[in-house]
């Protein structure tokens, strides 16, 4: 992600500075992207959990306002740096998740996103096009295809194989890559901040949009898929169990009184 978010930083730089693109100006760029980037989620992770465990004496509406804050500020100072406030605001939410009081957060979250989830969709909603796939070029839909294949097969490839590698075992791999197929907000945010600095095309942003709609809907059916081919596993018991059949067959229901003398 934030490799991604440094060369689309890259990007949008040349575009409204209009500096020339050189091998030089693309390797300082990026390398001050990465620098500001860590040396900013250090600065957080050392930071932010102090001052929120600080406030967590307090009431939750203290800790939900250091907690909002904090990304906030973290998201500005992006911003102010050059970079994408998304930067900071990862990074702030992993200094946020090291703090005593993340349940709480975490709740907090689930709440704010009722509002701000469907905010965000429907404003990549309303930038998507669907004009963008009927059409005649056929370029564009080459250009859609060769998309979804990349984002299909990097996936399998970047995080199956070594998952197969790791786990020593291929299916185990398989699964791992499936479900990494789908393609999220990141993808989304990154579309929406290149295609309002003008740095992609309509045409290009619709079809980041039906990749990111199609990863969706087919990673939860292929990993479906390799779950159903798997023969299911019998349950073994504990090795302390003694499995062998009794020499009688109890009558029920016991009488467990005192013997009685014959």
């Amino acid at each position: 992600m934030t490799l991604g978010l440094a060369i689309l930083g890259v990007i949008v730089s040349f575009i409204s500075t209009s500096t020339p693109i050189t091998p030089l100006n693309v390797a300082v760029v990026i390398g001050t992207s990465l620098g500001l980037w860590l040396g900013m989620t250090l600065f957080a992770t050392f930071v932010i959990p102090r001052i929120i465990n600080f406030t967590s004496g307090g009431s939750d509406e203290t800790i939900e306002a250091a907690a909002t804050a904090s990304c906030f500020g973290a998201s500005a100072l992006a911003a102010w740096l050059g970079l994408s406030p998304i930067v900071g605001a990862f990074s702030a939410g992993m200094a946020v998740a090291s703090s005593k009081t993340i349940e709480k957060i975490r709740a907090f979250t689930r709440k704010i996103s009722v509002i701000f989830s469907p905010v965000f969709f429907g404003l990549a909603g309303a930038q998507f096009d669907i004009r963008s796939f009927l059409t005649t070029d056929w370029f564009f839909y080459g250009f859609f295809a060769a998309l979804l294949i990349v984002a299909v097969i990097s996936k399998l490839i970047g995080c199956g194989l070594p998952a197969a590698l790791l786990l020593k075992s291929r299916s185990k791999g398989i699964k791992v890559g499936f479900g990494m197929i789908s393609r999220g907000e990141v993808g989304l945010i990154v579309a929406g901040v290149a295609i309002s600095a003008g740095a992609i095309s309509q045409n290009v942003y619709s079809a980041i949009l039906g990749m990111i709609m199609i990863t969706t809907v087919i990673a939860p059916i292929l990993l479906r898929r390799a779950y159903d081919k798997e023969p299911p596993e019998e349950e073994q018991p504990p090795s302390n169990v003694d499995t062998s059949a009794p020499d009688y067959i109890p009558t029920y229901p016991l009488d467990f009184s005192e013997e009685r003398s014959p």
